[in-house]
């Protein structure tokens, strides 16, 4: 696509053409110096009218005096403000949605955690020399086989897992307490009345 870009001296174009781009231009180049004029009414110096001549296709950015140039920047300006003023204002989550995703998490690593605990619970058991664990075997092999199944300390495992649990339950039941106060704050007097 062929596009040059030519300046005048007067509004007519009655004056001598001066090439501001011509069609070996950078592309960018062309579209700066044209929307310069026709949107921003900035014109090089001594041109009062700017063509962008394309392929048969004629545009045309006239030179207009500083004070309608400042009023169209104005109410350019006016414009922008009122559409950013009308725009509807994009806020986070209400806190209630927060809270009670944090209320899930809390929940879901309790239950993590007391899974985990009750699965070391039942090894540890299962690592006790009773009768039950010794039935059917001679003392010596069952000592063999319930240590070869001991894996670090059953007893330290579980110690450090209900901590851990009773961490977990901390936290929930904090999280939990949080959701609450927020949902009783949106909750309406009128509607409180009701719940009464």
């Amino acid at each position: 696509m062929s596009i040059k870009i030519i300046g005048f001296s007067d509004p007519e174009g009655r004056s001598a053409a001066t090439v501001l781009c011509d069609e070996n231009a950078p592309v960018l180049d062309q579209i700066k110096t044209f929307d310069d004029a026709k949107i921003r009414h900035i014109f090089p110096a001594g041109i009062k009218r700017v063509e962008r001549r394309r392929d048969e296709v004629l545009d045309v950015a006239v030179f207009i005096g500083a004070d309608i140039a400042e009023a169209i920047a104005k109410a350019t300006e006016s414009a922008a403000a009122a559409q950013k003023a009308a725009a509807p204002k994009v806020t986070g989550p209400p806190p209630i949605d927060a809270a009670h995703k944090k209320v899930m998490v809390a929940a879901r690593v309790r239950n993590e955690l007391m899974g985990r605990l009750n699965v070391a619970k039942a090894n540890l058991r299962n690592h006790e020399i009773t009768p039950e664990n010794m039935r059917g075997k001679n003392w010596k092999d069952a000592v063999k086989e319930i240590t070869a199944l001991i894996v670090g300390d059953p007893a330290t495992k579980v110690a450090g897992l209900q901590g851990q649990v009773n961490a977990a339950i901390d936290a929930y039941d904090a999280a939990r307490a949080e959701e609450e106060a927020i949902a009783g704050k949106s909750i309406t007097p009128a509607a409180k009345s009701q719940l009464v």
